[in-house]
């Protein structure tokens, strides 16, 4: 049905990264609509074969999803079928799929009325070592599977979906001068790592903000060459998974700063920020340990301190 309309109206038939995010595209906003997601293999007949390599409309539903947000909801019929009780072969079919979202309005005690249990507190028993979550094909976070003394531990399948349904963006390293000129430009190199299951689908700037103390810093809006946040794919699509996405970023010292040490601080805000009056809940944060989370005691901005520079006369 949705091939049809698009034939029909002749609009672009299929979602690519080309022309997902332009203007007036309608259909990347055409979405589905009751897909049952894992009430069977086959999303209860959403898909003429079983879910899989070999299914190449399903192929093409998955590739789509990279673009656009999709959400995949436990319905009350779907939860009452033994094919989602498997939380670990929810966790692969989200990642595939790219979920944004899993709605857990059914299935589950916390959102019941009665508090009774239901499949979803069963993933909470199933657990899995980082081994065998890697032998699933699914991405794993530095430390994800350690716990903070740096021993093994495993996680459960309820923990890994509420960890990675949507996107996780992780810092993998940042570098830059190490001492520069009040006034002058420079380059910061960032790579970046998204172990989650899908893009972040709104469009974010890339600011950076020179610390001193949690009452004292610089903004430096704007600094992101060309950034688009909504192009930085899962981990699991990259060809080289280890070197992660690179972003160049054109700084310039501020000129009226004073001549000192400050640390870096990376922000990713709504471009609509001001009109959600600059609430710090609404920066995306990097998911790993060893980047510290900076929040300004005015609660406008947050983001992650990257490290240290020196700005000289």
């Amino acid at each position: 049905m949705r091939e049809g309309l698009c034939k029909q109206l002749d609009w672009p038939l299929r979602i690519t990264q080309g022309n997902a995010f332009e203007k007036g595209n309608p259909t990347a906003r055409l979405g589905t609509h009751n897909t049952h997601f894992l009430f069977d293999l086959t999303h209860e007949g959403t898909f003429d074969k079983p879910l899989g390599g070999t299914n190449e409309e399903w192929q093409k539903f998955c590739l789509e999803n990279l673009f656009v947000p999709y959400d995949a909801e436990l319905t009350a019929k779907t939860v009452t079928q033994p094919t989602p009780a498997d939380g670990w072969l929810v966790a692969q079919v989200a990642a595939n799929e790219r979920a944004f979202a899993l709605g857990l309005a059914h299935g589950w005690s916390e959102s019941d009325p009665t508090k009774t249990p239901g499949l979803v507190d069963g993933w909470k028993k199933q657990l899995k070592t980082q081994a065998e979550v890697t032998q699933l094909g699914l991405p794993v976070s530095d430390g994800y599977f350690t716990d903070a003394k740096g021993n093994a531990v495993s996680r459960s399948a309820f923990d890994y979906l509420r960890d990675h349904v949507g996107y996780r963006y992780e810092l993998l390293s940042a570098s830059w001068q190490s001492k520069v000129k009040l006034g002058a430009k420079f380059d910061i190199k960032i790579r970046i790592a998204n172990r989650g299951f899908s893009a972040c689908p709104t469009p974010r700037g890339l600011d950076l903000a020179y610390v001193d103390s949690p009452t004292k810093y610089t903004l430096s809006p704007g600094e992101g060459e060309a950034f688009d946040i909504r192009r930085l794919p899962p981990y699991v699509v990259l060809q080289n998974k280890e070197a992660g996405y690179e972003i160049t970023i054109k700084a310039t010292a501020p000129k009226d700063i004073q001549p000192g040490k400050y640390q870096i601080c990376v922000m990713f805000p709504e471009l609509e920020h001001a009109k959600l009056k600059q609430d710090a809940r609404n920066m995306v944060r990097f998911a790993n340990r060893d980047a510290p989370f900076w929040q300004s005691k005015d609660g406008k901005l947050a983001g992650n301190l990257m490290g240290e520079i020196e700005f000289s006369r």
